[in-house]
């Protein structure tokens, strides 16, 4: 029950999208929320092993793909930044 106390209690982070803005499509995703969940093993965060042992708990999978999201939006800003330099 802790790690729900834990989950239900982190606040994500709060990001403005600005980036650059790509094509727009309808993702496939796994049912359940299962995709959000593996998101972070798929990235090479963290290991599967560790999301089925419970090594790692909802906080933990919340808290890496708060670092994915703002990391690809990063790199996003980046992006739209050189290619507005580069327009100049």
């Amino acid at each position: 029950m802790d790690n729900l106390t834990a989950f239900f209690s982190y606040e994500p982070a709060k990001i403005e999208r600005r980036g650059a803005k790509g094509p727009s499509f309808k993702s496939v995703s796994l049912p359940g929320g299962r995709s959000w969940l593996l998101r972070p093993a798929l990235r090479g965060v963290c290991r599967f092993e560790s999301l089925v042992d419970g090594t790692l708990d909802l906080p933990h999978v919340a808290l890496m793909n708060d670092a994915l999201t703002i990391d690809a939006e990063n790199e996003s800003r980046a992006r739209k930044a050189a290619e507005d330099a580069r327009a100049k």
